[in-house]
């Protein structure tokens, strides 16, 4: 759950700095998630993944500005996507055996709950800046982070 909402906030590009501070907690905290795991091809797989999505939000974002919002709410299952495609090859033994195709939805039906949780907290959070900069609550400018 901490891992979908941080990767979240990594790739909405309201904020670059805002953006960028979620970014380097990711890659701390998928550091930290490797220490426990004991195995470097995941880590290394696990960082691969977040930057290879990184960089695809990023150049469909330059593309369309307009979807960002979609695609870090979706970001989840673009990285089990991509992070599901690299295991399946570099961690065989992780497939038991299925067909690539059934991992995948296993790994989309696995985080599609994800996705519910990150739409809820940024729809929350967008809401929560708008009204706080409506009221303009002692000339706090909380509402420029998130927009």
């Amino acid at each position: 759950m901490l891992n979908s909402l941080i990767l979240m906030f990594s790739q909405h590009g309201k904020n670059r700095k805002v953006s960028n501070v979620f970014k380097v907690i990711w890659v701390l905290y998928a550091i930290a998630a490797s220490f426990f795991n004991f195995n470097l091809v995941f880590s290394l797989v696990n960082i691969s993944v977040f930057l290879l999505v990184t960089g695809v939000i990023h150049c469909i974002s330059k593309i369309y500005p307009k979807i960002n919002a979609s695609l870090s709410v979706l970001s989840i299952l673009i990285y089990s996507l991509f992070v599901d495609i690299a295991c399946y090859y570099a961690l065989p033994s992780w497939a038991n055996g299925q067909p690539l195709v059934q991992y995948i939805v296993n790994g989309f039906l696995f985080n599609y709950k994800y996705v519910i949780l990150n739409a809820t907290v940024l729809v929350a959070a967008i809401l929560s800046s708008k009204i706080l900069q409506k009221h303009k609550i002692k000339n706090f400018k909380v509402g420029k982070v998130l927009q």
